[in-house]
């Protein structure tokens, strides 16, 4: 099989068991919200970020490491140094697991009293310290498939993950266990995974075959190499998770409840830019090794203009509908976070576009500048966050995080332009702007006009508001009908 063919099927494996994880798991989330109320929902996603948050200093690269080593002893045939790789990285992080769940365990009554505020915490992050040691059972599996290129296995353990996941929290809410049905179906999904994936896990690698061999060289190599992914990913952390850790000790935890309603659904957007990214990086690196300068530049400017083009309606829909969507979806008690998620719908707008960028620098051997972008937005978010959290609540988060993104799309722009010496896009972004506007007030006036049902509104409203918005697009030049046939005839091709 070509390189090509497996990048696509690849691709296309990863593409809809993402498409499956991330259904499985909204609808998770939606049975939580709904079943738990944002009180006790906003009690286990606090305790829940507080955890993977440190976690992330357990993690330290070393899974991106790991997976590049076994891939190098693989092909060179080094089957002990397959082994070793796997055996001293993960009983490295096994310790500092052990390491964080006591110390979890141990201000597990402090912070319940005087970070959570809620005498519920204290046993709950106790409960959560198993899953500290649990989790890397998961990883386990998620490395050694990748490495070994185990597509159908690798791709599967997500949806696998969230399945189970559901199926524990369905099961624990019929016997009336409430907020523990979620913790414990965290702390065992690591063990039941391993467990359903133990026999092709041995058949990918005889791991008792093989010896471990005492040099500690092996795991320098891979900590050396994991360090550098671990800063790159320092800042992402931050703009995932800062939020919810100061809404939790400056807010009630009812509000934490009612922002991990909105921020995740907002980001279940980004799903369209991670998608594009997986296919793009490989023909972007390509082109560049080619030194291809011409479609390269041409390219960006159509990623510019038609993922901002394509994008906008769909969420300035939901930005109408925001209100709607979150009472029929999630009930009464999350609407007061309509204005935080019409806030944050519109930043991840901005990320979509930047993510690409973001994409396209890295593809092009500058790495180092995409996370020296995350990094300040990071301090951006953070200190927003700390400035606007203890007056304004979820609003100030949302505002938060919005200027953050903001912040990546000019910066990475900034430095996409420099690097291809193109033009900032910023006529194309105006009219586009504009378009959204139109879009916008087309809707709103339309359902201030007509007083119908709301799926029957959104059936009606959204298709004649995005009629008049291709047809402006259109009309000013933004929406190419020739130019979009011939790259459609290209991929066809």
């Amino acid at each position: 099989m070509s390189y090509t063919r497996k990048v696509v099927r690849r691709s296309g494996l990863l593409l809809v068991f993402s498409v499956l994880a991330s259904v499985v798991a909204y609808g998770t989330r939606v049975v939580l919200a709904r079943g738990l109320g944002p009180e006790q929902y906003g009690l286990f996603t606090a305790v829940f970020t507080f955890v993977i948050f440190f976690l992330f200093f357990r993690d330290w690269g070393f899974d991106v490491s790991l997976v590049k080593h076994i891939t190098d002893f693989l092909v060179a045939k080094k089957y002990d140094e397959i082994k070793t790789a796997i055996v001293w990285t993960y009983s490295v992080q096994f310790v500092i697991s052990l390491l964080f769940g006591v110390v979890f365990f141990l201000a597990a009554p402090w912070l319940g009293e005087h970070y959570f505020k809620n005498p519920q915490a204290v046993f709950l992050l106790k409960v959560m310290c198993w899953y500290v040691v649990s989790s890397l059972l998961f990883l386990v599996l998620k490395n050694i498939f990748q490495a070994f290129q185990k597509s159908v296995l690798y791709s599967s353990i997500d949806f696998a993950k969230n399945i189970v996941v559901l199926m524990i929290v369905g099961v624990g809410f019929y016997f009336g266990l409430g907020v523990w049905s979620v913790v414990w179906a965290y702390v065992f999904v690591g063990p039941i995974l391993f467990l359903l994936y133990a026999l092709p896990l041995f058949r990918s690698f005889a791991f008792f075959k093989y010896n471990v061999l005492r040099e500690g060289k092996i795991f320098r190599q891979i900590s050396v190499f994991a360090i550098p992914i671990f800063f790159s990913s320092v800042g992402g952390s931050v703009i995932a998770y800062v939020d919810t850790l100061f809404l939790t000790y400056f807010r009630s935890l009812a509000e934490v409840g009612v922002y991990n309603v909105v921020l995740p659904t907002a980001m279940v957007f980004l799903f369209f830019s991670s998608s594009l990214n997986s296919v793009l990086f490989p023909l972007v690196a390509e082109l560049r090794a080619k030194n291809d300068l011409r479609r390269l530049k041409e390219g960006l400017k159509l990623a510019h203009r038609y993922t901002f083009l394509v994008i906008l309606p769909v969420l300035l829909s939901f930005l109408v509908f925001g209100y709607d969507f979150l009472r029929l979806f999630f009930g009464e008690a999350y609407v007061s976070g309509t204005m935080a998620f019409q806030i944050l719908l519109i930043g991840v707008l901005f990320y979509t576009v930047a993510s690409i960028n973001n994409m396209t620098i890295t593809a092009t051997g500058k790495p180092r500048q995409v996370t020296k972008i995350i990094l300040i937005s990071a301090l951006i978010n953070g200190g927003l966050n700390l400035l606007l959290i203890p007056r304004y609540g979820i609003v100030g988060a949302a505002w938060a995080t919005f200027v953050g993104y903001l912040f990546v799309l000019w910066a990475s722009t900034r430095e996409v332009t420099k690097i291809f010496s193109i033009r900032f896009p910023v006529r194309d972004w105006l009219i586009l702007t504009g378009l959204g506007v139109v879009f916008w007030v087309s809707a709103m006036t339309m359902r201030e006009m007509f007083i119908l049902p709301v799926w029957l509104s959104v059936f009606i409203i959204v298709p004649l508001s995005l009629g008049l918005y291709l047809g402006l697009a259109y009309l000013f030049g933004v929406l190419d009908l020739k130019e979009i046939k011939y790259y459609a005839r290209l991929v066809r091709n």
